[in-house]
């Protein structure tokens, strides 16, 4: 997630179409479904011991973290506004970069993965949306 926040830019007005399709995520993910993921992975074969126990890890945070979300959406409604507010705070990318990592390391632990995974995997899929957000608010740097 730090990782995407840095090619936003730590812009706000870009982190906010993020929380967007965050929420349209939560909304449409039921509990239930990244386990069936890994189960239908497992079927392959292709994990070595350490990839598949680390695969349930992750998979039993994921599910904790969307029952909680699913019960109390307004839970990452008020983690991502102190997030967007600590961008708007703050005077540099460096300064940007020290309160998302003071706001990260704050969260539970299934949040944390949670959130991380679901932004990496919304950046993979909409970058674009998000670099035309980025050079809409004027503030896009060619890196």
């Amino acid at each position: 997630m730090d990782v995407v926040l840095e090619k936003i830019q730590y812009n706000p007005d870009c982190f906010s179409k993020i929380v967007e399709d965050f929420e349209a995520f939560v909304k449409h993910t039921e509990p239930g479904c990244f386990q069936k993921e890994l189960h239908d992975i497992t079927k392959s074969g292709n994990y070595s011991p350490e990839g598949l126990l680390l695969a349930k890890l992750e998979t039993k945070n994921m599910e904790l973290a969307i029952s909680q979300l699913k019960n109390r959406s307004c839970c990452f409604l008020e983690d991502f506004a102190v997030a967007k507010g600590s961008l708007e705070d703050a005077q540099s990318d460096e300064d940007a970069e020290e309160k998302v990592e003071e706001w990260l390391g704050a969260l539970p632990c299934h949040l944390y993965i949670f959130y991380n995974n679901v932004i990496d995997s919304l950046w993979k899929a909409n970058w674009r949306r998000y670099t035309t957000a980025l050079g809409d608010t004027g503030r896009a740097l060619l890196r």
